[in-house]
């Protein structure tokens, strides 16, 4: 996997990004840990939630910065892609990962700063798309 250093995600040598604040949401308890685990050893701070209106009720406030949500789709009270717009109402400069199973709806266009993975994912994989993702924040 990626090493983190002095608090950097740093990805393939090439590039690195810092990252203050995520959500994870998911509703399965060991995904969301190992998730969660990615991000801290990467040195970031990390909340997290197993439904769409528990992660809502976090971010409702502007005060508490949110640059990345990584959420699946399907979530108790409130599915993933309508989190995702509720939040990024809320927080501007928010990037978003969408981990599915599931491909994407073919009508579905993803702003710059989102994305859609499919599970399963490698932590290269992950590593990469989140580093991605944050450098496209706007």
């Amino acid at each position: 996997g990626s090493p983190a250093v002095g608090g950097r995600l740093v990805v393939r040598g090439a590039w690195t990004v810092r990252l203050q604040r995520a959500r994870v949401v998911e509703r399965e308890p060991v995904v969301r840990q190992v998730v969660r685990r990615l991000l801290v050893a990467s040195g970031q701070v990390v909340l997290e939630a197993a439904s769409g209106t528990g992660a809502l009720a976090l971010a409702t406030s502007p005060l508490r910065r949110i640059d990345l949500l990584i959420t699946e789709t399907r979530l108790e009270g409130l599915a993933g892609l309508v989190l995702a717009r509720a939040i990024k109402a809320i927080h501007a400069a928010l990037a978003v990962c969408i981990v599915s199973a599931d491909a994407p709806p073919e009508s579905l266009s993803l702003p710059r700063a989102w994305a859609w993975l499919r599970k399963p994912v490698s932590v290269t994989e992950f590593y990469r798309v989140i580093a991605v993702l944050l450098r496209r924040r706007p």
